[in-house]
């Protein structure tokens, strides 16, 4: 196998082990971390180069880890070479939609500095000036509180006009979380960051007459900065829905059983079993691996 081929099967069995939660804190506690970092630098291929940039994402995502890979200083000053060379990374704006333009080497360096952010010291802040910006302005729209507004729209009368009600909500209204339309009642709900009046002024501006029934303040769940975007963006997509609890008596004796000191005692053990197995393997993985560099 030639260099090239063993280089490309190191990074990407890494990659697989570094994907396990239960991994990455012996990934980095073994020393690996600087190899891992040398698969970024440029004169390796574009594909193992964003290989390697994912093994050191899923690291990063490991909360035992973020502090120890910031002061690991070839790491952030290799991503932030890559993140200061790239236009569509190096914006002010922090957009989602500029993610089209970004190749997964970008978007994994994105996504490490981010998580790394708040364990970089002063001086490789100022090296990341458009990233603290971009955070600073995600922050901001993440602090906005969420309310419930209730519209009656006087042209809401068609499924016809309720399409391009929607259609504005989507193009126009992007802050916006749920809607739901009432055509009888000519009424639409949207749960949202934007404001009542820059909602008015958009339907005003499409050609539609409304009227506030109904607007709820309700408290942001986001009081930290900091986060990564990705785990932010995740937070809101994954926004629990309202269901209906079950209180039959089945399901109550079956949380009862699962909250069993003795049920939980036996989860708590296979885990630490589990765990234990896999640290072994990995860790003779990573042992060879290590063999190779030193």
């Amino acid at each position: 196998m030639t260099e090239v081929g063993d280089v490309s099967k190191v990074v990407l069995r890494l990659r697989t082990l570094a994907s396990d939660p239960t991994n990455q804190p012996v990934i980095v506690r073994r020393g690996v971390l600087p190899s891992v970092v040398s698969f970024v630098q440029p004169h390796h291929s574009e594909q193992v180069r964003a290989v390697a940039a994912e093994t050191l994402r899923f690291l990063a995502s490991h909360e035992d880890n973020r502090q120890i890979m910031a002061q690991e200083p070839r790491l952030v000053e290799s991503l932030t070479i890559v993140f200061n060379n790239n236009p569509a990374l190096n914006t002010s704006t922090g957009s989602e939609d500029n993610s089209q333009q970004l190749d997964n080497l970008s978007i994994y360096t994105r996504d490490i500095l981010t998580t790394l952010y708040p364990f970089l010291t002063d001086k490789q802040k100022q090296q990341l000036p458009s990233l603290q910006q971009q955070l600073e302005a995600l922050k901001k729209k993440k602090l906005r509180k969420k309310h419930n507004v209730s519209l009656i729209v006087k042209e809401l009368t068609t499924d016809k006009i309720r399409s391009n009600l929607e259609s504005i909500i989507l193009n126009h209204l992007r802050d916006s979380i749920s809607y739901t339309f009432s055509v009888p009642e000519h009424r639409v709900n949207i749960y949202t960051r934007a404001s009542t009046e820059r909602i008015l002024q958009t339907f005003s501006s499409n050609g539609f007459t409304c009227s506030v029934l109904l607007d709820s303040i309700c408290e942001t769940e986001y009081n930290n900065g900091g986060a990564d975007l990705e785990e932010l963006d995740e937070k809101e997509n994954n926004k629990p829905k309202y269901v209906e609890r079950r209180q039959d008596d089945a399901h109550r004796k079956t949380l009862v059983s699962c909250d069993s000191i003795e049920a939980r005692l036996d989860r708590k053990t296979r885990k630490k079993e589990k765990q234990q197995q896999q640290q072994q393997q990995a860790g003779s993985f990573i042992g060879k691996i290590a063999s190779i560099f030193w």
